[in-house]
């Protein structure tokens, strides 16, 4: 069955946004999501160079050159880290603009004929996808995209479904993975190239900016809700689908930018997981420290009756004591017996001496 233009679109978006989300993931668990940013802008020297040489924008040897760009930045970075001692960070930010600006330069000097210009690189352009089309003898199989990312989203859920607890050793516990005869480096590297693949194939739809956004922002955002692998690859894939979609929407019924407005999405997603969150959210935070704080108070309370058992203090006694208001020290007894830690003659219970004592080991 033949796709309509706006399904084409919609698929390749979909599939765009869920290819870059599953080697985001290992970016954010690795502590080297820099190197997406890296990875998205290094890649085009290898595509000006292959261009060159074959002068076609529709060979797959694209991709191959574009991939051989990226890991050759890697090779670099990680050269310049371990060899010289110099932060991984300030190496990502030595090697990838010098590759960028010299592919920049080298379409202004070479290119600048033909269909390749700075702001394509930059921002992309989605609705050209579905013309570049996948023809056999002939037949008409549709867009490039959608096999591309298909076949590399394919190659994601392989590689981790045969290497999952290699890829698990070499991030979170190298030193046992080499006891174990895993190569942590191997899996970098591995990790690397599909990263260099995902980047290049999107970077032909969504442009060298929005590339970021798609591979860390669904991570990120999936992160404030589990850190465990498999429920964080299964909820960015999906936060990844619902950025797509929406982005989609919010692109045809405004006429904007479809990658621009999709990587807005993710950024709104991520704000509001950013407040909602269940536990790293800034409001069950805030709900966390309040419940704390009361309960903290309950204790002084609860002690400074304890502390006066032989004689009745009275609410205003206890505000006297600890120079707190009457309407506080009165919300706070009543939590206090709500609790059983204080009864209704304003003693401690058995009950709340237990738990002073348990809580506080050394009170006398």
């Amino acid at each position: 069955m033949m796709l309509t233009f706006s399904s084409s679109i919609l698929i390749i978006v979909c599939m765009t946004s869920i290819m870059c989300a599953i080697p985001g993931v290992f970016l954010v668990l690795h502590s080297c999501a820099l190197m997406s940013d890296a990875l998205s802008h290094a890649i085009l020297p290898g595509i000006v160079v292959m261009f060159l040489c074959i002068h076609s924008l529709d060979s797959p040897l694209l991709i191959f050159g574009a991939a051989l760009s990226g890991l050759l930045t890697v090779l670099i970075t990680q050269a310049l880290s371990h060899k010289y001692f110099i932060k991984k960070d300030s190496a990502i930010g030595l090697v990838f603009p010098v590759f960028f600006s010299t592919g920049v330069l080298l379409i202004s000097i070479y290119a600048y004929s033909i269909h390749l210009d700075s702001d394509m690189i930059l921002l992309g352009e989605v609705v050209f996808a579905p013309f570049k089309k996948l023809v056999i003898a002939g037949y008409d199989y549709g867009p490039t995209a959608i096999w591309n990312t298909g076949i590399l989203i394919s190659i994601q859920i392989l590689c981790i479904t045969l290497f999952f607890k290699e890829i698990v050793y070499s991030i979170f516990d190298p030193e046992y993975a080499y006891l174990s005869r895993i190569k942590p480096t191997i899996v970098f590297y591995v990790l690397m190239i599909i990263t260099s693949l995902s980047a290049t194939i999107a970077f032909d739809i969504v442009g060298s900016f929005v590339v970021v956004a798609l591979m860390i922002t669904p991570a990120a955002t999936a992160w404030f809700v589990t850190n465990r692998i498999i429920p964080l690859l299964c909820i960015s894939c999906v936060l990844a689908l619902i950025s797509a979609i929406d982005g989609y929407l919010i692109a045809h019924f405004y006429d904007v930018s479809i990658a621009g407005a999709i990587a807005v999405s993710n950024g709104l997603l991520f704000i509001l997981f950013l407040v909602i969150a269940p536990e790293k959210g800034i409001l069950s935070q805030v709900i966390r420290r309040r419940r704390l704080r009361n309960d903290l108070k309950d204790d002084i309370v609860c002690y400074t009756i304890y502390s006066n058992n032989k004689k009745l203090l009275s609410i205003e006694d206890i505000a006297h004591i600890l120079n707190w208001s009457t309407s506080s020290i009165d919300y706070h007894v009543y939590n206090l017996e709500r609790k059983n830690f204080v009864d209704s003659c304003m003693r401690v219970t058995t009950h709340g001496i237990k738990y002073l004592r348990s809580s506080y080991p050394y009170m006398r």
